[in-house]
């Protein structure tokens, strides 16, 4: 059986070049099916394939132009000299001469030349071995020019070097305007200008039109969402999340990464206590109003006159909890209960609650001293105040949470959720949980049958998902399923694209793959963002 090689994928499309004609056009029907499977299995790296199309498209028409360029390649290409030879031959008697006819005379004289070199060098370039690789080809090729298929190959090789951008940019858009309309070559300048920040987007936009003309196949699509995970993206980005939408609805891990795009980033903060009915019931005109300022005046002004006035000492107390002043509202409501004001009791009873509430939060944030028991203590005597409230017991379960007690503060979480199925905060530490005790696929879950909910649309959800993407792409690589690891790594980074350690997996799984140029562009990506993260010059 005579040997068979795999071309090496070829990705990318060029806009304006895509808009030109085809060099070769079938009026046949039957002609043109042919030439599209030939290409097809030619895209899918199935040389085997695409050999027998191109066989057959000559039995129906032996001077085909075309046919004989791609066949005459392919057996180039597999060592088959002979064949490509007879095959160069036949070309070559045609009265016009065809269009690839020089570059498949390189393809011979290298493949004749030095069929070991190239055989390393091919070798070379697939363990990722670039730099080797560039300089085998350079060896063999001499003073001459890579042209075809053969240039392609050589091009995408030297794009994956340090150095070798900017060149193999240059040599792609030479080879796509040489093949005019040619998917080959269209596909692989436009992912190649997708490794590059300055340039990505440029790349997503051909890779749209490919997929948008009808032109593209698995590997455009797998190109143009790669590039969108890699995108720094901004929200004048949106169209072009929304094209390759257009055509992949179902790309949830884009959706929301489009959706973030749409909404302004919101910092989390406690709620402060609802004191509408308590106003209400005061009555007084300031504090209805809204005008703290001037209720505290007015109150102070009362209690100048009549320092025993319950009624002012409450009002003054309820515009000491709107401004947070926690222990004076308590203590003075105190009094007032004490002295006979009982319709106080319910504000009372918060300004306790708030109170308690507030020294845990000062102790958490480092401005009180505060040891973990009496940090639960406050937090139990506050929920036994307010069971009801979900402030509280939200605390008390991150409290838990924190010191990996994991036990007593996932049914808090889920109690707080029954209570009231907004609560994003509650929400976010049970996903964590789950995600910390190895149930990644139960968050995800839990994560999918809220993703309608409009009031859980909050920071640190995507965040959350992101993290056991995460940590499944690991357990994935782990067991040898790259792809999966892969496709979730991809997900995890739509997600959580400031991510370094998501971004460093990526790049480190890509190098496994012996993806380099995808590898150093997503480790270019993370140098610049991260300059301090000694992994991400370690890495690079």
């Amino acid at each position: 059986m005579k040997k068979k090689i795999v071309l090496k994928s070829c990705l990318g499309l060029s806009l304006a070049l895509a808009l030109c004609p085809p060099a070769w056009a079938a009026e046949d029907p039957t002609v043109q099916k042919l030439i599209d499977q030939a290409r097809y299995w030619q895209q899918k790296k199935r040389d085997d394939l695409a050999a027998d199309a191109w066989r057959k498209l000559l039995r129906v028409d032996p001077d085909h132009a075309l046919a004989l360029i791609q066949l005459g390649t392919l057996e180039a290409r597999a060592g088959n000299s002979k064949e490509a030879q007879e095959i160069y031959q036949r070309a070559k008697t045609l009265k016009t001469p065809p269009p690839g006819l020089a570059e498949l005379e390189t393809a011979l004289k290298v493949q004749t030349a030095a069929p070991e070199e190239l055989k390393s060098a091919r070798k070379q370039a697939q363990s990722g071995q670039a730099e080797e690789a560039v300089k085998s080809y350079r060896t063999i090729l001499g003073e001459t020019q890579p042209t075809g298929q053969f240039g392609l190959e050589y091009y995408q090789t030297l794009g994956g070097t340090r150095e070798g951008w900017d060149e193999a940019r240059r040599g792609m858009e030479q080879l796509a305007k040489s093949h005019p309309g040619d998917p080959v070559y269209l596909q692989a300048l436009a992912r190649h200008l997708t490794y590059r920040e300055s340039t990505r987007r440029e790349g997503i936009r051909q890779l749209a039109h490919l997929g948008q003309q009808g032109q593209g196949d698995q590997e455009t699509q797998k190109a143009w969402r790669q590039a969108l995970v890699w995108l720094g993206a901004r929200s004048a980005d949106r169209p072009l999340f929304q094209q390759y939408l257009t055509l992949f609805p179902n790309d949830q891990a884009v959706r929301e990464r489009l959706r973030l795009l749409d909404r302004p980033a919101i910092a989390a903060s406690t709620a402060a206590p609802d004191l509408a009915e308590l106003e209400k019931r005061a009555g007084f005109k300031w504090l209805d109003a809204g005008e703290v300022g001037k209720a505290e005046a007015r109150f102070r002004d009362i209690l100048s006159k009549k320092p025993h006035d319950l009624d002012a000492q409450g009002g003054l107390a309820t515009v000491l909890m709107r401004k947070g002043i926690w222990i004076e509202a308590s203590a003075l409501l105190d009094q007032v209960v004490a002295n006979g004001g009982k319709r106080w009791k319910a504000a009372q009873q918060s300004a306790h609650y708030w109170t308690l509430i507030s020294e845990v939060q000062a102790a958490r944030q480092g401005d009180k001293n505060l040891s973990q028991q009496e940090l639960e203590e406050k937090l139990q005597h506050a929920i036994q105040i307010d069971a009801k409230h979900s402030a509280g017991l939200l605390i008390l379960a991150d409290v838990l949470n924190e010191k990996r007690d994991f036990a007593r503060a996932e049914p808090l979480y889920r109690l707080i959720l029954k209570q009231d199925a907004s609560q994003s905060g509650a929400f976010l530490g049970l996903v964590s949980i789950l995600t910390q005790t190895g149930r990644e696929q139960e968050a995800l879950a839990l994560i999918a049958a809220q993703a309608a909910s409009p009031e859980l649309k909050m920071v640190g959800l995507n965040q959350t998902k992101a993290q056991a993407l995460f940590k499944l792409a690991q357990s994935d690589e782990q067991s040898g399923a790259y792809d999966s690891a892969m496709q979730r790594l991809e997900d995890a980074l739509l997600l959580d694209p400031s991510s370094p350690w998501i971004r460093l997996s990526l790049a480190r799984l890509y190098q496994r793959l012996n993806d380099v140029a995808a590898a150093n562009s997503i480790i270019d990506n993370l140098a610049e963002a991260f300059p301090e993260l000694p992994e991400a010059w370690h890495a690079r």
